[in-house]
Parts: structure tokens; C-alpha cells; sequence
């Protein structure tokens, strides 16, 4: 019998001779059977899918052996990462050593994406893809400023969505405002829907302004500020009755 070193590369023949002699004299040996055996070579490695999760607008660092931790090699040679298709919603560095960096795009969440194949220093195994998942955070909203005129004695009446028109939620999260500082020339009602009322002190005239934030349910915008012009208008003069004296005989 014959057992070929593993993985030694060519054929390996064995004869075997029936060597049993039953009688006197010198025995012969007969050839009764040649084997063949084809020893296998070199083994490719296996590489196995992984998957990682991170969250929006936060980059993914993983450490060697990253993806290559759960990938063999028959011949238990170190293996190397090789990229073979890139991530579509970030940017991606993978490492020789099987560490990689992840970024994915702002705002981004969802399912990305890479493969890569392993390599033994002779050949690469099979593509095995890495699943990143980016999970959704909630995003602040973000509030802009706003103007409004109106003139001297008149109130100033704002319907929804008001204040909020110009205000952006990343989610589309229904928003409401809420009052940060008041006016400081006459009276003001801000309604969570964005509406306002304003009536200017009598007779005032100029800049008058008021600040709010808008939230999402859950965070607050930044501070935004809105400014109201008050036109000046001609009052028409107020006559006041007079009375006046004199003398007889006197102009």
C-alpha cells in the first residue's frame, strides 16, 4: 500500500506484487495491479459572507482580521482580502489584512454593500459579499430665518404654515414651533403650527423681531429669528379747540 504526501502536485504509481509463495525455491513476484493516484495541489481558500451595522453619519472602522475572521484555507496559508466590488452609498478602504474603513454618504441610511475574494498567496477562493447596514438616527431640523412687514397701527395676522414654510426636517417629520423670545414693541401670539399674530404699540414704527425653534416630536431646531417691519404712516393732524381772552375796548 502507498498514502501520497497531501497536496504534492503530479501522479504517484504503485505497483503491488503478490509475494505469496506456497511451494520451494525462490518465490516470483507477480505483477498483479498498478495504481495511479492524482495528489491533489494547491486548495483555494473559502471565503463566507459577513455583515457589519453602523449608524447614519457614523464611519465603520473594523480591525484585522475584519472580513478575513471567518474565511479557511485547506492548507492553513494567511490569507489576504482582495476587493472585488465597491460599497454604492459611502467610501470604502479594505485592507490587505482584512480590516476596513467605511463611511457612509451624509444623511444615508439603508443597505450597502462589498465583495471581496480571499487569497492564499497562490490562488483566490470563491466572492463572498460584506453587508454593511446603516441604521436611520433621527436628525435635528433645521430652521431659517424669516421677515414680515406691516404698517404702523395695523396687526400682522401670519396663517400655517407660517414661520415654519421655509423650516427642512431631514425625515419630513411633521414640525412645530416654539417661542424662544418675545417682541419688544407690541404683542405676540406664535401658534404651534407656525401661524402668528402681531399688533405693534400704538403709533410705533420700526424693527421689532421675535426668535422660535422648530422640533420634529423628538429634537429642536437651531434658534431662528423673524423680523417684522413696522411702516411708518402720515397721521393726519388732531385739531384741539382753543379759547382766548381780552379786554373791552381792547383789540
Amino acid at each position: 500500500d502507498a498514502a501520497p504526501a497531501s497536496d504534492i502536485e503530479g501522479n504517484s504509481r504503485v505497483d503491488d506484487p503478490d509475494t505469496t509463495n506456497t511451494g520451494t525455491g525462490t518465490p516470483d513476484y507477480a505483477d498483479i495491479g498498478a495504481y495511479e493516484y492524482q495528489v491533489a495541489g494547491n486548495q483555494p481558500p473559502t471565503a463566507n459572507d459577513d455583515s457589519y451595522s453602523t449608524d447614519e453619519d457614523t464611519p465603520l472602522n473594523v480591525s484585522a482580521p475584519g472580513v478575513l475572521g471567518n474565511d479557511t484555507d485547506p492548507e492553513e496559508d494567511p490569507l489576504t482580502a482582495i476587493l472585488v466590488s465597491d460599497v454604492s452609498n459611502g467610501s470604502l478602504t479594505l485592507n490587505s489584512d482584512g480590516s476596513f474603513d467605511y463611511t457612509p454618504d451624509a444623511e444615508w441610511n439603508g443597505v450597502d454593500s462589498f465583495t471581496y475574494k480571499a487569497n492564499d498567496g497562490t490562488s483566490s477562493g470563491n466572492t463572498a459579499t460584506v453587508t454593511i447596514t446603516v441604521n436611520a438616527i433621527n436628525d435635528a431640523p433645521v430652521a431659517a430665518d424669516d421677515s414680515y412687514s406691516t404698517d404702523e397701527d395695523t396687526p400682522l395676522n401670519v396663517s400655517a404654515p407660517g414661520v415654519l414654510g421655509n423650516d427642512t426636517d431631514t425625515e419630513s417629520d411633521p414640525l412645530t414651533a416654539i417661542l424662544v423670545s418675545d417682541v419688544s414693541n407690541g404683542s405676540l401670539t406664535l401658534y404651534s403650527d407656525g401661524s402668528f399674530d402681531y399688533t405693534p404699540d400704538g403709533d410705533y414704527n420700526g424693527a421689532d423681531s421675535f426668535t422660535y425653534k422648530a422640533n420634529d416630536g423628538l429634537l429642536d431646531s437651531n434658534t431662528a429669528s423673524v423680523t417684522i417691519t413696522v411702516n411708518a404712516i402720515n397721521d393726519a393732524p388732531v385739531a384741539s379747540d382753543d379759547s382766548y381772552s381780552t379786554d373791552e375796548d381792547t383789540p
